[in-house]
């Protein structure tokens, strides 16, 4: 019986720190996803338009497993929107940073 309380007790409590650590991962993925871009478009004169995985990757930037990021360059390469899924579990998702607008240069998560 005792053993059962404890389980019931510190089962969830691992699962929300799996949780949290995959958000963690996840926004620490999009925040060297943006400093990747931007390294990217310091070699093409400012411009976003060639950012994708490969160049992102070639730039020094490593994805973790099981989160997927896209980059979306906007206003004609002027801009970026990189946006990261994250693994399942992970309730606040997906993870965005943009280069315009009120929230531009921060690491977004969904409430």
């Amino acid at each position: 019986i005792i053993i059962g309380i404890l389980a019931a007790i510190a089962i969830p409590v691992f699962l929300s720190q799996r949780e949290k650590a995959d958000l963690a991962a996840c926004r620490s993925d999009t925040r060297n996803a943006a400093e990747a871009a931007t390294l990217v478009a310091a070699d093409n004169n400012g411009n976003y338009t060639n950012v994708t995985t490969a160049t992102a990757t070639a730039a020094g930037w490593n994805q973790t497993d099981q989160v997927t990021t896209t980059f979306k360059p906007i206003n004609a390469g002027a801009d970026i929107e990189i946006s990261s899924a994250c693994p399942p579990g992970v309730t606040q998702t997906p993870v965005t940073f943009t280069t315009t607008g009120a929230d531009a240069g921060k690491v977004m998560t969904p409430p």
